[in-house]
């Protein structure tokens, strides 16, 4: 077995097929094509290349497999799925026999593909399998129309086409299966976001900032595209596009960017200008608990004043969970030794009794001897002097809320 300080970086050897296919990238596209990522959430406007990027990820990746798994003997890259809502989606990006490009033409092109192991029936209904012949790799098109008959397979890479329009259930199925061959599979799943609200949104959400899943979001804009639109932001046809939809529309479905909905009680927040990675917990400074209970959703900020900003260091979020254990789970925080300090507030539901239990406000007195203001406020004069707060002081060209990535 050969030394791992043997094996390339997959962006080498993507880099090696893509000039062998002749392929040239927009730097917006390389940048998201090359990144590092495991399992990549692409939130990409109508015509960017999602298709196009995915396939040929699919491909990149999976020569690197055969190559890592040659060289350390590990059992991974064998099998690969391209999964759509239906199989007509997933053929899309599949390819077929008569095509040059897509992950089938990119195979043939490279002298890849088997041809007696390999389908893909002229009915774009029917499900399309592929063999390599180098390292017997197979990819198979499958449907998520029922997510219940999803294959029980543990393939090493999937390619999620037009996910946006994905049940939820479908997914959580392909993460699970990625889970089984942790830390070798990876995942590229894109799709045009249909609203700000939903699933999707909130996934690429997650992925906009640090999180215990791998995910990492991207936003790829339809002018990234050179092929369909040369003129970059300032194409005849983007502007034409532009004048003939309102702008949330617009940057959804060809930004690719997931605006905040016109109804947004807060429309002036964006997780880019308010996350940040500067916000950490001072231990010098007090910690202000900022608590709103409830039976079924518990949350629990903690709050520091650093000069005049407002900074959210940290938050348990639970559900279902007893007094005793969001109490106990705080405790073990490293910022509760500055709790003491600190003022602490409380939503006025948290006076209230329940089925005989003390209200929340003095459990939390009993057992931790921390007072809770729980004044009742007008939600215009809350939801103002929020907004306010998150306007971007001109001195120091950030807002006054700051939100931790943790």
């Amino acid at each position: 077995m050969q030394s791992k300080l043997a094996i390339p970086a997959w962006q080498d050897t993507a880099r090696d097929i893509v000039e062998q296919l002749g392929i040239t990238f927009s730097p917006e596209q390389a940048e998201i094509f090359y990144d590092d990522a495991r399992i990549k959430i692409l939130c990409g406007g109508e015509g960017s290349s999602k298709s196009f990027m995915g396939s040929l990820y699919g491909v990149c990746r999976s020569q690197h497999d055969a190559m890592v798994a040659e060289i350390t003997g590990e059992k991974f890259g064998d099998l690969y799925w391209v999964l759509g809502g239906d199989f007509e989606t997933a053929r899309r990006e599949f390819g077929g026999l008569e095509q040059d490009d897509m992950l089938l033409g990119w195979i043939r092109e490279l002298g890849d593909l088997d041809i007696d192991h390999s389908s893909a029936p002229s009915r774009y209904d029917q499900p399309c399998v592929l063999q390599t012949k180098r390292y017997k790799q197979i990819f198979r098109t499958i449907s998520g129309y029922d997510p219940r008959k999803i294959g029980r397979e543990e393939p090493t890479g999937i390619i999620g086409c037009e996910i946006s329009l994905w049940e939820p259930e479908v997914w959580e199925r392909c993460f699970g299966r990625l889970a089984r061959l942790y830390p070798f599979s990876w995942g590229w799943f894109s799709g045009s976001p249909e609203s700000s609200l939903g699933w999707f949104a909130d996934l690429v959400r997650v992925g906009e900032s640090e999180n215990d899943r791998d995910i990492t979001s991207y936003h790829l804009p339809s002018w990234a595209n050179p092929t369909v639109y040369p003129g970059g932001r300032e194409d005849p046809a983007i502007v034409q596009l532009e004048a003939s939809m309102s702008y949330d529309r617009f940057m959804r479905r060809h930004g690719g960017i997931i605006t905040a909905p016109a109804d947004a009680v807060l429309p002036e927040f964006n997780s880019s200008n308010h996350v940040s990675d500067m916000v950490q917990f001072r231990p010098e400074l007090p910690v202000h608990l900022f608590v709103d209970p409830g039976h079924l959703v518990y949350a629990v900020l903690a709050v520091q004043m650093v000069g005049n900003e407002v900074w959210v260091i940290d938050n348990v979020y639970v559900h279902k969970w007893t007094h005793e254990q969001i109490v106990q789970e705080c405790a073990i925080r490293p910022w509760w030794r500055q709790v003491g300090h600190g003022k602490h507030v409380m939503d006025i539901a948290g006076t209230q009794h329940h089925d005989g239990d003390l209200p929340t406000v003095e459990s939390w007195r009993r057992d931790t001897g921390l007072f809770f203001e729980t004044k009742k406020q007008r939600v215009e004069d809350v939801v103002e002097r929020l907004r306010s707060l998150l306007t971007v002081n001109p001195d120091t060209g950030r807002p006054r809320l700051q939100i931790s990535r943790q």
